[in-house]
């Protein structure tokens, strides 16, 4: 494979399939930075290829919702002791919910200043 095609390729989201010989069953994917992530449910390869790419690329998306889902639900009461939380989730996970909390946090002290409740509440988050 001619250098830059590789580059390109070597960034390609891999499955993972069952181990039991002759399984059509996929168990989840693999990201470009060997990260390993179970669906949430099975896909079978079988029939015609467009139909279960498909339903792997749709299984992709309910698993990062249900992940990121979960990982928002166990986020930490106190965000800055999350050590645990955070190597318990996937990576996608962790850079949503962190992004999705800070977010909810930052507006939440805004509102506190411009309400006058708290004039060092976007210092304090």
């Amino acid at each position: 494979m001619q250098p830059h095609l590789r580059k390109c390729f070597d960034n390609v989201v891999k499955v993972e399939f069952s181990p039991e010989k002759g399984s059509h069953e996929i168990l989840g994917m693999w990201s470009a930075e060997k990260e390993y992530v179970p669906f949430s449910g099975p896909v079978f390869a079988t029939g015609a290829v467009e139909f279960w790419l498909s339903d792997i690329e749709a299984m992709m998306r309910k698993t990062l919702y249900d992940v990121s889902k979960n990982a928002l639900d166990n986020y930490p009461e106190d965000g800055r002791q999350r050590d645990e939380w955070l190597f318990a989730q996937c990576a996608q996970a962790v850079l949503t919910v962190d992004q999705v909390t800070w977010t909810a946090g930052v507006t939440q002290a805004i509102q506190e200043v411009m309400k006058g409740k708290n004039k060092k509440a976007i210092e304090e988050f």
